[in-house]
């Protein structure tokens, strides 16, 4: 026997069974797009906890790798430049050495020759005899490397000097000269030497 709704009862009904399966639907379309999402979403290495972990590990393997570069480029420029400079300064040395020192160069030889007492002592100082002044100090230490190597590394003054002294000592103190011969040419070498040097400046070497 059929049923026969009234329309008052019977619309009630129907908004009802819509308005469950609207939400049906929306529950299902809401499932499957998550579902979708994560089946079709890609994970940003960079945006995850996973990524940002290695993106620190690259930039803290290229920042010693470039630490490293800086360091290397330090230690090894300087040392070069070190090595550089010691050349230079050896060089220098070099240079410097082909020269005795000029700082005793304005001595007064005149006050020392016309007296006895600064003569003998500056002659005392070269014969080990007595206490040096500072110049007497480098005219020791320099004259036989002066007598071996023909004044070379003289100054013009100095040879103007030496040549001063020679000829006051041979023709007015003979004994000094003498004793001075004894001590830095025991065998005459340098006075066999410089014998012809001498004559041509008018000096009789004994």
């Amino acid at each position: 026997m059929p049923v026969v709704l009234s329309r008052r009862s019977a619309v009630p009904r129907l908004v009802r069974v819509h308005a469950t399966l609207r939400g049906s639907r929306s529950r299902t379309v809401a499932g499957n797009g998550s579902g979708g999402a994560r089946k079709t979403t890609k994970t940003d290495p960079t945006n995850s906890e996973a990524g940002q972990t290695a993106g620190y590990k690259t930039l803290d393997r290229r920042r010693s790798q470039h630490q490293s570069r800086l360091t290397s480029f330090s230690c090894t420029t300087p040392a070069a430049n070190m090595k550089v400079a010691v050349v230079f300064l050896a060089m220098l040395v070099c240079v410097l050495a082909e020269k005795y020192t000029t700082k005793y160069d304005n001595i007064d030889l005149d006050s020392i020759l016309n007296s006895d007492r600064l003569l003998n002592n500056y002659v005392n100082c070269l014969l080990d005899a007595g206490n040096c002044t500072p110049d007497g100090k480098e005219l020791k230490q320099s004259l036989p490397d002066a007598l071996a190597n023909n004044c070379d590394k003289c100054s013009e003054k100095q040879r103007e000097g030496s040549e001063k002294v020679i000829r006051f000592l041979i023709n007015k103190r003979p004994q000094l000269w003498e004793r001075l011969s004894k001590k830095y040419d025991p065998t005459g070498e340098y006075k066999l030497k410089f014998q012809d040097q001498a004559q041509q400046r008018g000096i009789e070497l004994h």
